[in-house]
C-alpha cells in the first residue's frame, strides 16, 4: 500500500495552496476506503478542520441529504448544526468552510446529488483544503470536475499474501500446509482485498480439512458477503445496462466487442453508451488480445458475481437461469422434460460437439423457451441427426413462439425448414442462416416485420417485402443474377456479396446503400468486374454523399482505370485543392488497387495532413493496369464528418494522403462535387438521412494529421 499512498499524496500535494479534489475510483472491495482512511490518519494533522463521512451510499438510503450535511458540519466544526433543507445546507457549508483549511473524505459516493450537496464547488472551501472522494463510478468524478481521478490498483500476489496472512493466519494454532492452501485463496481472490479479508477471517480458526472443504465450495458457491458487496455496483445500473453486463459476464469475456455488437444492438442494449457506463463503474474493461484487437475483460469475482445473479436461488437448475452457456448445463436440460414451458431463459448459445450429439433434443428445448431474446446455435452438419427419423427434420416445434426474440443465428444444420407456417416474431431484427444447405425455404417474412439484418445461404423468397432491412449478406452463393430488385429495399445500408464467384450483374442499387462488398478471394473474371464505374456512380448519387460516408470493395480494375486525376503507383498522394473547395465539393473519394484478395478492417489506415502547395514525388509514376487482376477499394468521407475535428482548416491549399496497407499497387484521391439543389431537395423530402458510421476518424496533434480507419468487416 505504500506505493499507492505516495502516488495519492503527490496528487494531493498538501503543502500547496488552492483547493484540490481527488477521486479514488475502482471496483467494489478494491481497497478505496482503506486507502482513504489510512491517508486521512496520516495527513489530518495538517488541517484545521477535518472530517471522514463514511458509507454515503448506505447513509443516504436511510437519511435525507440535509441530515448528512448536519453530520458533516458538526464533525468539521465541533458544534451542533440544524439544517432544514439541502439548499440551506449548501449555503451553510460554503459559509463555514470557505474560511478554513479543510480535509474532507466523502466515502462511497454513488450519486452526483451527494457531491453537489456536500462539496459542490472548489470555492466552498478555504485555500489549502483537500477533498478526497471514493466511488465506483468514474463518471461522477468527471462530471463533478475533480482535479484528479486515481484508479486504484488491485493487489499484487506478494501484497495479497501479506493481506491474507493478517486475516487468516492463526499464530497460536497454525493450520497444516498453510502456504499451499493460502495460494489457492490468492488465486481465487485475484488481488481483491475484500475477498482476502472475508475468506481469510472465515478460515482463521478452521482445520486443514475444513479449509479444503471451504475452498472446494467456492468453486461452485461463491461467498455471499463478497458477492453482495460487489453486487451494489450492479444494483445501481439501469435495466438495459444490467442485461448488457450479464450478457458480457456470461458469454463475451475475452471475446472481441466487435463480435458482440450486432447482438447487443438487436436486443436494444444501446451498447455504445452502455459499455461506456459499465467501464466507468469498473465492472468491465476493454483489454488487448495477444494477437491483436480488443477484448472484453473483467475481474474474476465480478464475472462470478454476474453468474451468481443469473443463477439466483437455483444454482443447480439451469432451466431457472436467465442465460445458459455451459455445455454440461445445456445437456442436462436436453435430457429432462422438453415439453415443460420455460419462462426464465433469455439467451442461449451452443456449439455441437463430437462427443455428445444433443442436436435433436436442443430443438425441443428451445421450442419450450418463451422469453428468449437471442439464440446462437451451431449444429455442425457432421453431428446432427434426423429429428423424426423420417427425413423431415424441423428445428422448432409448433410451441416455438418466443415473442421477444431479437436475434436468431443457426449454422450448419440439415433442416429443410425452420418451422411450419408463419411465426409472428415482431421483435426479430437479425436472422443469420449459414451453411444450412438443405433448407428448402426461408421463413415467411410476413411474420418478421422488423427484420433489419439477413444473412442467408441463398436468395430468400419474399425478400422484397422486407422494407426495414438494413443489412443483407448473401456471401458465398453460386447464383449468377439477383432475381429481385435491390432498389425496392429503401432502408438497405449494407450489401455483402463476397465470394459470389458466378455473379455477373447487379441491378439498380437503393440510394440508402453505403457499403457494398463484392470482393473475391480469387481473380475470377465476371461481367460484374467490368461494371465498376456504373456501380460507383450509383453509390455517389446516394444519400450518404452530403453528410456521410461510403465504402465499395469490388473485383476488377475498371474504377481505377477511369479515375481522374489518375492513380499513382504509390501509397501516397498529394491533392491540390482549388479555391472554395470546402464550399463547391462535398468530400474526398479515395481509391486503392489491392493485390491481396483478403483484407480485414484492422489492416490499414489512411493518413491525411496538410501538404505544401506544389509538392510532388519524383519517384511516383502513374499507375497502369498490367495484368487486369486485383480488387478495387473505394472510400468516401464527406466534409461534414471532418468539420468538427481539430484538423479541419478551410485555408488548406494541398493535402497529403497516405495509405498504410501492405499490398497496394495504386492509390489516388479526388474531390466529389456537391449534388445540385434539386437533387438535395428530392432526397430530403424522401427521408432524413440516417448516418451509418463506417469510419473511425482520429486526430493526432503531434503531426497535425487525421487517421481514418474502417469500422466495418470486409471479410466474414
Amino acid at each position: 500500500m505504500r506505493t499507492r499512498h505516495q502516488e495519492l499524496e503527490l496528487l494531493l500535494d498538501v503543502n500547496s495552496v488552492g483547493v484540490r479534489m481527488v477521486g479514488i475510483w475502482g471496483v467494489g472491495g478494491s481497497g478505496k476506503t482503506t486507502l482513504a482512511t489510512s491517508l486521512y490518519m496520516k495527513i489530518s494533522k495538517h488541517f484545521q478542520n477535518h472530517c471522514f463521512v463514511e458509507d454515503i451510499r448506505e447513509e443516504r438510503s436511510k437519511h435525507r441529504l440535509n441530515k448528512l450535511q448536519e453530520d458533516m458540519l458538526s464533525a468539521l466544526f465541533k458544534n451542533e448544526a440544524k439544517i432544514p433543507s439541502v439548499v440551506e445546507g449548501k449555503n451553510r457549508i460554503k459559509d463555514m468552510s470557505s474560511r478554513s483549511k479543510v480535509l474532507l473524505i466523502l466515502d462511497d459516493v454513488d450519486k452526483l446529488e451527494q457531491l453537489e450537496a456536500l462539496a459542490g464547488k472548489h470555492n466552498w472551501f478555504g485555500s489549502g483544503s483537500r477533498i478526497i472522494i471514493t466511488t465506483r463510478d468514474e463518471h461522477l468524478l468527471r462530471t463533478h470536475k475533480v482535479d484528479h481521478v486515481y484508479p486504484i490498483r488491485l493487489l499484487t500476489d506478494d501484497e495479497a499474501v501479506q493481506v491474507f496472512k493478517i486475516h487468516a493466519y492463526n499464530e497460536e494454532d497454525p493450520v497444516e500446509d498453510y502456504e499451499t492452501l493460502s495460494l489457492r485463496v490468492i488465486s481465487y481472490a485475484s488481488g481483491l482485498p475484500l475477498a482476502l479479508k472475508v475468506i481469510g477471517s472465515f478460515l482463521y480458526d478452521k482445520k486443514k480439512n475444513e479449509w479444503i472443504s471451504a475452498l472446494d465450495k467456492l468453486k461452485e458457491i461463491p461467498d455471499p458477503t463478497v458477492m453482495d458487496i460487489l453486487k451494489l455496483s450492479f444494483d445501481g445500473l439501469e435495466a438495459y445496462q444490467k442485461d448488457l453486463f450479464l450478457d458480457i459476464a456470461c458469454f463475451w469475456r475475452f471475446y472481441s466487442p466487435d463480435d458482440a455488437m450486432e447482438k447487443f444492438e438487436a436486443c436494444g442494449y444501446h451498447p455504445e453508451i452502455g459499455i461506456k457506463v459499465l467501464r466507468q463503474k469498473a465492472l468491465i474493461t476493454i483489454g488487448k488480445k495477444e494477437w491483436g484487437g480488443n477484448k472484453f475483460d473483467m475481474h474474476d469475482l465480478v464475472q462470478e458475481m454476474g453468474h451468481y445473479i443469473v443463477r439466483g436461488e437455483h444454482p443447480k437448475n439451469p432451466r431457472k437461469h436467465s442465460r445458459v452457456w455451459k455445455d454440461e448445463e445445456i445437456e442436462a436440460m436436453c435430457f429432462g422434460d422438453a415439453t415443460m414451458e420455460n419462462y426464465k431463459t433469455e439467451a442461449l448459445t451452443y456449439f455441437a460437439n463430437f462427443h455428445n450429439d444433443i442436436s435433436s433434443h436442443i430443438c425441443q428445448i428451445i421450442s419450450s423457451m418463451k422469453k428468449l431474446r437471442w439464440i446462437d446455435v451451431n449444429f455442425s452438419t457432421y453431428f446432427i441427426k434426423d429429428v423424426n427419423g423420417d427425413g423431415r427434420p424441423t428445428i422448432f416445434s409448433d410451441s416455438f413462439h418466443p415473442i421477444e426474440l431479437c436475434y436468431l443465428k443457426l449454422e450448419y444444420g440439415v433442416q429443410k425448414e425452420l418451422w411450419k407456417g408463419c411465426k409472428h416474431l415482431p421483435h426479430l431484427k437479425v436472422l443469420h442462416l449459414q451453411g444450412m444447405k438443405k433448407l428448402q425455404s426461408t421463413p415467411d417474412f410476413n411474420g418478421l416485420p422488423h427484420l433489419q439484418n439477413l444473412k442467408d445461404g441463398e436468395i430468400p423468397s419474399g425478400i422484397g417485402e422486407l422494407s426495414n432491412l438494413k443489412e443483407l449478406d448473401l456471401s458465398g452463393n453460386a447464383f449468377s443474377l439477383l432475381d429481385f430488385s435491390i432498389s425496392q429495399l429503401p432502408c438497405l445500408k449494407v450489401l455483402k456479396l463476397s465470394k459470389c464467384f458466378m455473379l455477373n450483374d447487379l441491378p439498380d442499387l437503393p440510394s440508402s446503400l453505403v457499403f457494398l462488398n463484392a470482393n473475391q478471394w480469387m481473380p475470377f473474371t465476371t461481367n460484374l468486374a467490368n461494371d465498376g464505374e456504373r456501380i460507383l456512380q450509383s453509390m455517389l448519387e446516394g444519400e450518404a454523399i452530403e453528410k456521410g460516408s461510403m465504402i465499395l470493395l469490388l473485383l476488377g480494375l475498371k474504377i481505377p482505370m477511369g479515375f481522374t486525376p489518375p492513380l499513382l503507383r504509390s501509397k501516397r498522394y498529394t491533392l491540390q485543392l482549388p479555391k472554395n473547395w470546402h464550399d463547391d465539393f462535398s468530400g474526398f473519394l479515395m481509391c486503392a488497387v489491392l493485390n491481396d484478395f483478403i483484407i480485414s478492417r484492422g489492416d490499414f489506415k489512411i493518413i491525411v495532413k496538410q501538404a505544401s502547395s506544389g509538392v510532388s514525388f519524383e519517384d511516383d509514376l502513374i499507375w497502369e493496369d498490367n495484368d487486369g487482376k486485383g480488387n478495387t477499394l473505394v472510400w468516401y468521407v464527406s466534409f461534414d464528418l471532418l468539420r468538427d475535428t481539430a484538423w479541419w482548416n478551410q485555408t488548406y491549399k494541398a493535402l497529403y494522403f497516405e495509405i498504410t496497407i501492405g499490398k497496394c499497387s495504386g492509390f489516388g484521391v479526388k474531390l466529389v462535387a456537391k449534388k445540385n439543389r434539386s437533387s438535395l431537395m428530392e432526397t430530403s423530402t424522401k427521408n432524413s438521412y440516417d448516418h451509418t458510421p463506417l469510419f473511425k476518424i482520429e486526430y493526432d496533434k503531434a503531426s497535425d494529421a487525421i487517421m481514418i480507419s474502417s469500422l466495418v468487416h470486409y471479410y466474414d
